[in-house]
């Protein structure tokens, strides 16, 4: 049936009202709408990626690399006991993490698991570290070879600068007990505080044949410190080369 006059009359009013509501309901949702930021968890002002670039002033990651297992070492110290190592490249210059997880292996020479160690740490940008676990029961198996499982990282863009400490004068004791002394010398003039040490003896294959690891509190503003490291086992000669990584705990 056509609307009369008065029906159109009717429909175009409710149409304008229908307008105007439609109007005021999407002007109070900008209105109250929260502006954009640097912490809301979206890509919505101009940035290079959420939350960050542009106006934003942490950086994006950009693409990164998973960190790459350069060796898994195992290490006899008891009876029943091992400690295993593995040395991490992580080629990322501004990302990395403050909790990372993995798992390190022991195996026999079935390939069958003998021994499992999970731990957590943490990766700084551009950096080699060594992870490390100590006193790994076999209860008698003997394991042939060990392996490290590395769980997915959850990437932060980190902007750290590396400690500027260097390790030198070092000095082994093979008998009764290996015992490695090493001098840090921090060059700079502020305090560096919480940093990892870790040592690795190598043979003259330049197989890893020894670690160990401590954490030092504070080393003063262009000073030195004596550290020393210690096995349970004595050493046969003095290892052919070592290394020394230093690293700033989160």
């Amino acid at each position: 049936m056509p609307l009369t006059w008065r029906g159109k009359r009717q429909l175009f009013y409710y149409s304008i009202f229908a307008v105007f509501v439609f109007i005021l309901i999407v002007g109070f949702i900008f209105y109250f709408k929260p502006a954009p930021t640097c912490f809301d968890g979206k890509q919505n002002q101009g940035e290079g990626g959420v939350d960050c670039g542009g106006p934003c002033e942490k950086g994006c990651l950009g693409q990164v690399s998973n960190p790459t297992v350069l060796w898994t070492r195992f290490f006899k110290t008891g009876d029943t006991t091992y400690d295993i190592a593995a040395l991490i490249d992580n080629p990322n210059i501004f990302a990395g993490s403050g909790e990372f997880h993995y798992r390190l292996k022991l195996h026999d020479k079935d390939n069958i698991l003998i021994a499992i160690r999970d731990g957590v740490t943490f990766i700084n940008p551009q950096e080699r570290f060594v992870i490390f676990e100590s006193e790994v029961q076999t209860a008698r198996r003997i394991p042939v070879s060990a392996s490290i499982e590395l769980d997915q990282v959850d990437w932060q863009r980190i902007e750290m600068a590396k400690p500027l400490v260097e390790a030198y004068g070092y000095k082994f004791t093979t008998h009764p007990y290996g015992i490695f002394d090493v001098t840090l010398r921090n060059g700079d003039i502020f305090p560096v505080k919480n940093i990892e040490v870790v040592v690795v003896l190598f043979d003259d294959s330049r197989n890893a044949s020894g670690v160990s690891r401590t954490k030092i509190d504070l080393i003063e503003g262009e000073s030195e410190r004596k550290v020393g490291f210690s096995w349970p086992v004595a050493f046969d000669r003095i290892p052919a080369s070592v290394e020394v990584y230093i690293r700033k705990i989160p």
